[in-house]
């Protein structure tokens, strides 16, 4: 039986970071001969491994070994920085005008289930995309279908007063369920942001509370899981026209636009 070490995952990847040339994951787990899961499995852990694994990421971060294991001495790690998220921000409700740019940043969520994922889409006037990882052929395959699938749910294909027949309701759920397991299982992800896009197109300022129509948008990005399992990432918006919301008064909503001819 080969002998163990207990990594210090946190020391790992706070060496990773500060490393000029491995400073990414896929990069470390490339040199190592890793998945890029089990790296993250190494790095969100303390938990024991081959000895010679501990050897060769010692090796490739050019750090001594007792630097990234646990103490031999005993059970308190070797003292290192802890690598921790940056704390959230306390929230705080807005007060008085805000103005919003036309175009900006804004979060997408990470899909659960398919249920999720076609309640989203659904809703949704046109379907935008991103990709924040690169796919290899089978894996391009499988996203292709899923935003025919996603198209095909939304009112991009149907109109917006068109309705989709419960049977085929159920064969997209079941379709982009098979999917989106497929996709995980190779380290991608599925976020969804639901976005209103105001119309018409404009780069003047929409006036405090006279908003227009605007468009439902569902924005999908396929993304890897991230570093310290973040349900959220950003996806870029265009809210058609910058705006100004007063927060101590009533929000008026806008009307959905309405099909052409």
């Amino acid at each position: 039986m080969k002998k163990s070490m207990r990594i210090n995952g946190s020391a790992v990847a706070l060496l990773r970071k500060k490393h000029v040339r491995l400073s990414k994951q896929k990069k470390l787990a490339h040199e190592l001969g890793l998945s890029e899961r089990t790296l993250r499995k190494i790095e969100k852990g303390n938990n024991p491994w081959d000895i010679d694994l501990a050897k060769r990421i010692a090796s490739a971060l050019d750090c001594d070994l007792d630097e990234i294991v646990f103490s031999a001495a005993g059970p308190k790690l070797v003292p290192l920085p802890a690598l921790m998220p940056p704390p959230a921000p306390a929230y705080n409700r807005f007060r008085g005008k805000q103005l919003y740019p036309r175009f900006a940043k804004e979060s997408a969520k990470l899909i659960s289930s398919d249920a999720e994922l076609f309640g989203s889409v659904d809703r949704a006037h046109v379907i935008k995309v991103e990709f924040h990882v690169e796919l290899d052929p089978e894996l391009a395959g499988y996203a292709d279908e899923l935003i025919a699938l996603m198209r095909e749910a939304s009112h991009e294909t149907r109109g917006w007063l068109g309705k989709i027949e419960d049977f085929r309701a159920a064969e997209i759920q079941r379709r982009m369920k098979w999917l989106l397991v497929q996709l995980k299982g190779h380290d991608v992800l599925v976020f969804v942001c639901d976005h209103t896009k105001y119309l018409p197109e404009s780069d003047e300022v929409i006036p405090d509370g006279q908003y227009g129509e605007f468009e439902w948008q569902g924005i999908v990005a396929f993304a890897p899981p991230q570093e310290w399992g973040e349900t959220s990432v950003e996806v870029d918006v265009d809210h058609g026209q910058p705006y100004i919301i007063d927060w101590d008064k009533p929000i008026t909503c806008p009307r959905p636009a309405q099909p052409t001819g």
